[in-house]
């Protein structure tokens, strides 16, 4: 019989700080323009919620969803790196501009489904008074 084993150890409240100060580096990055920077910091958020969000992702379909953004990514990257025409180069960039965005929307949806984003609350809830 196999042994069953609980954590002493609560891993969520780090693992949403890192998340929080990767989401940090991925707002500086896109402010100044690093995409590849960008890109690097949103790869690792990727596989931080992977692990712990891998029922929702079959469930919600996110894999087939993550797994379109990335191919946009890399056909972005592939004209960033091929082209030596400004009019397409600034329309690549334009593009992987607008999908690292989408899949950092994605990413924060992910997140919130798995239980690591924020905590709503119904406004007009009895707060105990």
């Amino acid at each position: 019989m196999e042994e069953q084993r609980i954590s002493d150890f609560n891993d969520a409240a780090a693992q949403m700080q890192r998340l929080h100060n990767l989401y940090l580096k991925c707002e500086n990055y896109r402010e100044q323009g690093l995409l590849d920077k960008y890109e690097n910091v949103l790869s690792i958020i990727e596989s931080e919620l992977k692990y712990d969000g891998k029922i929702i992702l079959e469930k919600k379909d996110y894999i087939s969803k993550l797994n379109k953004v990335n191919k946009n990514i890399k056909i972005s990257n592939s004209f960033i790196f091929k082209t030596k025409d400004s009019m397409f180069y600034g329309a690549a960039l334009c593009k992987k501009w607008t999908t690292l965005i989408e899949k950092e929307e994605l990413l924060r949806e992910i997140q919130q489904e798995s239980g690591k984003g924020g905590r709503y609350r119904d406004p007009y809830a009895d707060e105990g008074m």
